[in-house]
């Protein structure tokens, strides 16, 4: 065992690059059946055969275990002696997926590798007859003689016929282990055809890049403040100056980002194992369509994408998709489709997950928002009632099964969409299907925010949220008898005062301006001071000193040196609406 860290780091993302790719390989061979592509199959052995050799020279025994099983199975089915069919792909994903584990930390020695290997090995033996080395050179049972000896003694064949076809069988091994296994990395490495390299950086540099031309975009914002204050021709030079080193460091911010963006195709695509899988489980028959792979997207939101798609796949298999019969009844096809896309709109990427299966039930969704005592005698719009859906604990469900019905998936989904700044919505027709549109900016390390004013002080709301601005009147806050509603467009909309919730001293100004933002389906009006305008800014994390505070995600630094805290939107809704649930029980 290695103790050389680089070593064992270069063996890890290696073997992630081998690994990456294997699942869609095996689907698309089980989709193949017996009409196999033998390049596939190659593909999948010469990776999994390039594990197994460096596993073996840096002593990882349990990963060359399984990477050998895995090898003998897969040269089954290069020899057309094994089809891959559905209950052999799932022992060979299953087999892949402990070697994905054992891969990430191959120093811990606790994964217990015995019940999989031995799934491996069953159907080894059930595949394969036994090979003439082990007859040949099979151990004396209990006083039986060897094959070969037996063979001998019937004259069958000769001490010379066994000594040539052992020799034979050792030179052909000798010369498979030293052939070359993949004539295309035959190349330089690092090098394409067109000569460019590419090497690996890790995020965290990138990070702390970004954060340094952050740094140096407003230290040139605030000597460009200064210059203004400046006078002669001088003071014109500095300024242009200023300017153009302001289009450089824009420019450098906009390439460090490109570098950071990443395709989301190979995130998208691990999810033909997830409909797979659930599909076998739930016996429907379920295509997974996929559309806008080379779709770019900070590296950072494509991590913490998984978990919300996973939850709203396996909800929409669960809830939405009829049964084979049931569809064939409703005049459907038997097969039904779950479409997966990604496309960049407005500034923001979009994801879509649909479905042509029963779409929501209003009805449903409400009579159950009701005996939760989470919606009383008032209207609702659509958009309102499906947002309910995200609520903790709901669920219409008859049943709870090992898939869903407890309403905890689409409670995870709307966290971990407001974490990353981002909100859904929700097309629906009964009987024909659902559609769920993710919006999402396109990082984490840049917001583009709304500068606002709260007294002497700068707040930025982010612009994803934001639907538009108006100006509220004393006339109009009169007209609602000083209730907390305004009217826009003949529809009444609820607002809260940033300033009460960040203690700020009220002035009563003769006109004050609303930022609406929308907030599960909801328009809620945030009260300002003075909507200032749109700012672009790298964001800055909040110290220990802000660790308990809610209210917001994080800060930037404007060109004035002063401190502008980022809202947190959703939070602030929830705290106001939790706040006035209990003023109305107190």
């Amino acid at each position: 065992m290695t103790d050389d860290q680089e070593v064992l780091q270069l063996f890890i993302e290696e073997a992630r690059d081998y690994l990456g790719g294997i699942e869609n390989d095996l689907l698309l061979l089980e989709t193949q059946g017996g009409n196999l592509d033998d390049e596939l199959v190659n593909k999948v052995f010469r990776s999994v055969h390039s594990i197994k050799g460096s596993a073996g020279c840096l002593g990882f025994s349990k990963i060359q275990a399984i990477s050998h099983a895995l090898e003998t199975i897969l040269s089954f089915i290069r020899d057309r002696t094994l089809i891959p069919l559905p209950q052999i792909i799932s022992v060979l994903l299953g087999g892949f997926d402990l070697l994905a584990r054992l891969a990430e930390t191959p120093l811990d020695d606790s994964e217990n590798i015995t019940e999989q290997l031995g799934h491996l090995d069953d159907l080894i033996r059930e595949v394969s007859p036994p090979r003439m080395e082990e007859i040949l050179d099979a151990t004396p049972v209990y006083g039986i003689p060897r094959l070969g000896e037996l063979l001998i003694q019937e004259s069958l064949v000769t001490e010379a016929d066994i000594e040539e076809m052992l020799a034979q069988q050792k030179q052909l091994k000798e010369d498979f282990e030293k052939a070359p296994q993949d004539p295309g990395q035959s190349k330089q490495p690092g090098k394409n055809g067109n000569g460019h390299g590419s090497i690996r950086v890790d995020t965290g540099k990138l990070d702390h890049l970004l954060n340094i031309v952050g740094e140096a975009v407003i230290s040139q914002a605030h000597v460009m403040q200064m210059s203004s204050q400046l006078e002669g021709l001088l003071a014109e030079e500095v300024r242009e100056s200023m300017a153009r080193l302001e289009q450089d460091l824009r420019l450098l911010q906009s390439q460090i980002m490109n570098i950071r963006m990443v395709p989301i195709g190979p995130m998208l695509e691990r999810f033909h194992r997830v409909v797979r899988d659930l599909a076998l489980s739930t016996g429907k028959k379920i295509d997974l369509v996929i559309s806008g792979e080379e779709t770019e997207i900070d590296k950072t939101i494509l991590e913490k994408l998984g978990d919300p798609l996973k939850h709203m796949i396996r909800n929409a298999i669960d809830h939405a998709i009829e049964p084979p019969e049931l569809r064939i009844s409703l005049g459907k096809p038997e097969n039904s489709s779950i479409m997966l896309s990604a496309y960049h709109e407005g500034g923001s990427i979009v994801i879509e997950i649909s479905d042509d299966g029963r779409g929501l039930n209003r009805e449903a969704i409400l009579a159950k928002a009701r005996k939760l005592g989470l919606v009383h005698g008032e209207p609702l719009s659509d958009e309102q009632v499906y947002a309910l859906i995200f609520h903790p604990g709901f669920s219409t469900a008859e049943q709870v099964t090992d898939i869903s019905g407890r309403g905890v998936g689409m409670d995870v989904v709307k966290r971990n969409l407001e974490a990353l700044r981002g909100r859904i919505e929700i097309q629906t027709e009964k009987g024909q299907g659902s559609t769920f549109r993710l919006r999402l900016p396109l990082t984490m390390a840049i917001v583009d925010g709304l500068l606002i004013r709260i007294q002497d002080s700068h707040y930025v709301l982010p612009l994803a949220q934001v639907e538009e601005c108006v100006d509220l009147t004393q006339e109009e806050f009169q007209s609602h008898h000083g209730r907390n509603v305004f009217t826009l467009r003949g529809k009444l909309i609820p607002y809260l005062r940033l300033g009460d919730f960040f203690h700020a001293e009220r002035k009563n100004p003769t006109l004050e301006q609303i930022a609406i933002v929308g907030v599960a389906g909801e328009r809620i009006g945030l009260v300002v001071d003075e909507v200032i305008g749109d700012l672009q800014t790298v964001i800055k994390p909040l110290g220990n000193a802000y660790l308990d505070a809610e209210l917001f995600s994080g800060a930037t630094i404007m060109g004035s040196a002063e401190v502008a805290l980022i809202v947190d939107v959703p939070n602030l809704v929830r705290l106001a609406q939790e706040e006035e649930e209990r003023s109305l029980v107190a």
